[in-house]
Parts: C-alpha cells; structure tokens; sequence
C-alpha cells in the first residue's frame, strides 16, 4: 500500500476499536460508518444524510513537506482528523450543543492519547512513523449541517529516514 492508504487503513482501525465511535455499527438497525476520509465540505455533508453515524471522526487534511534542517533533509507530514458528534435534540439548547462538543472533545482526546501511545510504545506508530509528540492541537470547530458539533486534531510526523529520496527505479525508463 502506500503511505497514504497505511494511513487512511490505521485511522480506520482505530475507528473500528473506539467504543465510543463504533465504525461500521449499527444505529437503528442500518449499518453506519464512523470514519471517512473526504476531499471536499460537500462530501461530507453527503455522507452525513446517507450513511455516517451520530458520531463520526473525518480525516479532512493530509499534507506532505519537504525540506532541510541543518543540512539534513526531512519529510513531514501534517494530519488533520476532526471528530463531530450529531445533537439528538433541536439545535440551539445551549446544553444539548455544549454536551455534543464535550463528546466530540472526549473523542478527539481518546485519539490523541491513542495515536501518543502507538507512537510511544511501539517506537513508531506503523502507518504513521514517528509522531511529533509535542505537534497536537485540538480546536472547536463551529457547527457542521446545523446540529453537528466536534473539534478538529491536527499532528505532524516525521519520516524515520531519507530512504524516501530514493527513486524507486521500477518507476522510472
């Protein structure tokens, strides 16, 4: 697979093992999906009305930079994952709205601790390499399709080595 796929595959995974996210279970009977990747809002907003849970993580952002630090050349990459929980009652009541955010946080949280862990223990995270443990942020983001609410996780990591400068000549005349 490539790097971006490993990616996409280890977010999933946690999706999958999140308790309060559930990927792929069922809500009312239908079968929901809890993580996507997406390109676009209006992707989202699609995904939203046919087929994601109430509670859902997105990957909205992955970006890969090039560049040299004292002579020595790095690859970072930035990941950008946001969390949103669905308000169960009408959008407005301050305490529906604050206890949505408070889940979506928790989540964005659960994660964060997560990823930190997988990076720690396993002296790099697998399909994540290794993470910059002090690069996390967590924002609140404003509503999403009016009832929505969630926080957004952004975290850089660093490719272990500069083996990634070397062609692969099965590419390549």
């Amino acid at each position: 697979m490539s790097k971006y796929l490993d990616t996409i595959s280890y977010f999933t995974s946690l999706a999958q093992s999140n308790l309060m996210l559930r990927h792929n279970g069922f809500d009312d009977g239908v079968q929901r999906k809890a993580f996507i990747s997406i390109s676009d809002e209006e992707e989202l907003i699609a995904d939203i009305i046919n087929n994601l849970a109430d509670k859902f993580a997105v990957q909205v952002g992955f970006t890969n930079t090039s560049g040299s630090n004292d002579g020595a050349v790095n690859n970072t990459y930035t990941h950008s994952l946001r969390f949103y929980v669905k308000a169960t009652i009408v959008y407005g009541e301050q305490s529906v709205k604050e206890n949505s955010y408070d889940q979506a946080f928790a989540i964005a949280q659960q994660w964060q601790q997560k990823i930190m862990y997988d990076a720690t223990v396993n002296d790099g995270c697998g399909a994540l390499g290794f993470v910059d443990l002090g690069s996390f942020t967590c924002t609140k983001l404003p509503p999403l399709y009016d009832n929505h609410f969630g926080f957004q996780l952004t975290f850089t990591e660093q490719a272990p080595d500069a083996s990634y400068l070397l062609p692969d000549y099965q590419n390549w005349d």
